[in-house]
């Protein structure tokens, strides 16, 4: 990891922004929980985190409290000893939802030395040796990025992941997978206009209760090749989203939109000019929706973090993620001073609602600060953003990372 960030005119507007803060209101309450973990991940349906040791290769969970949000860490157990460390899995462990319980999907390395899809799951409360999925193409390459679909008491959940093809020296550097989890016998490859040049911009997520992803691939607009939205149907069919010459779109999230009484969906994509070619983190988000399934998206707003009231390098957008609060739909993100998701820059905590525009809300404490990973935790009657803070401190790095939870008070 790189270390804090110590240009002084960065500096100098880091103390603007400071300056800014103090006198904004917050509507956040932020607690300090002081726990040593990496990149939680919660599954707010069973009400429990899993996540990885930053060192060494433990597989990490525990329960949630989902009336006070407090992480049960003290209860914590230790599910896998040996997994991939995320500077080769590129995430860390996922939950995939199913009818025989909430799974954990993480990858482990195999006798070739390529990384494998592995499930961890319980039975009457234990967690159970984990399952692997073996590679079936390629089977001497590294599977990363895993990610389950979340439709709840799902009888046949999926996993989509990405195989790691940068050595070969290509234009793409993944090639986007998926199987079923319960029955893993083959991988099946999406079609080649789906492996995109860069992880960061995005294999693809599943969507809310359809079979189906959304994902990125290039449209051609003259001479530029510009990257759009695209929901693309496990049988086979492709639905262009987004149309927009002037932007890159990738990391992207479609969910069920509850405060639509006809039943459509949300989307968001982050946004990127297409001149320069974008890095991992997103200059904008830009949010839809979609009437109905079969139909391309409408634009309702974008969110730009230079209208926030932040120095002028606060201008990237990292890590957002989709929520619903009592039928109402949240974003969650990060705005952040580094345009490179695992560098280490300055950055915020916020969250928005798609539906109203320039509803972007401070979630996170008013100290400068490195922060990663936000994470939103929905219980009955309140919701937290949880999100890692980076300290000096005795870590293996000359670091430790402190989680946060944010009570939204929505």
């Amino acid at each position: 990891m790189h270390p804090f960030p110590t240009n002084p005119i960065r500096l100098s507007l880091l103390t603007a922004a400071l300056a800014f803060l103090l006198c904004a209101p917050l509507t956040a309450q932020d607690v300090d929980l002081n726990l040593n973990m990496v990149d939680p991940e919660f599954d707010m349906v069973e009400h429990q985190v899993t996540w990885q040791s930053l060192s060494g290769r433990y597989l990490w969970a525990t329960d949630v409290n989902p009336i006070t949000g407090d992480i049960a860490y003290t209860a914590r157990v230790v599910v896998d000893e040996h997994i991939l460390p995320i500077s080769v899995a590129f995430n860390g462990p996922e939950w995939a939802f199913s009818s025989q319980g909430n799974q954990i999907i993480y990858g482990k390395e195999n006798a070739l030395g390529a990384g494998e899809i592995v499930r961890a799951f319980k039975v009457g409360g234990v967690w159970q040796p984990p399952v692997v999925l073996p590679n079936t193409v390629y089977p001497r390459l590294t599977r990363a990025g895993a990610v389950g679909s979340l439709n709840v008491n799902d009888p046949a959940p999926k996993i989509l992941y990405g195989v790691d093809i940068r050595h070969l020296g290509l234009q793409v550097e993944f090639v986007p997978v998926w199987r079923d989890l319960f029955n893993p016998g083959q991988e099946h490859v999406l079609p080649r206009n789906y492996w995109n040049f860069a992880f960061e911009v995005g294999i693809g997520r599943w969507v809310e209760n359809r079979r189906s992803i959304i994902t990125t691939k290039p449209v051609h607009y003259g001479t530029d090749s510009v990257y759009q939205s695209f929901e693309h149907n496990l049988n086979g069919t492709g639905l262009q989203l987004t149309n927009d010459p002037q932007y890159h779109m990738g990391d992207s999230f479609m969910w069920e939109d509850r405060e639509d009484p006809n039943g459509g969906h949300l989307f968001f994509c982050g946004i990127a000019p297409v001149h320069p070619i974008p890095g991992d983190a997103w200059s904008g988000l830009r949010f839809h929706d979609q009437a109905a399934a079969g139909q391309p998206g409408t634009l309702l707003w974008d969110l730009d973090p230079r209208t926030l009231g932040l120095p002028a390098d606060y201008r990237y957008i990292i890590s957002p993620e989709p929520f619903v609060k009592n039928g109402i739909s949240y974003v969650s993100f990060i705005v952040s001073t580094e345009q490179i998701a695992s560098h280490d820059g300055f950055s915020f905590v916020y969250y928005a609602r798609p539906h109203v525009p320039n509803s972007a809300v401070l979630a996170s404490n008013n100290t400068v600060l490195v922060r990663k990973d936000p994470e939103p935790f929905v219980g009955p009657n309140d919701a937290w953003i949880f999100y890692t803070e980076k300290r000096p401190g005795p870590g293996p790095d000359g670091y430790v990372r402190v989680v946060h939870r944010c009570l939204l008070n929505l």
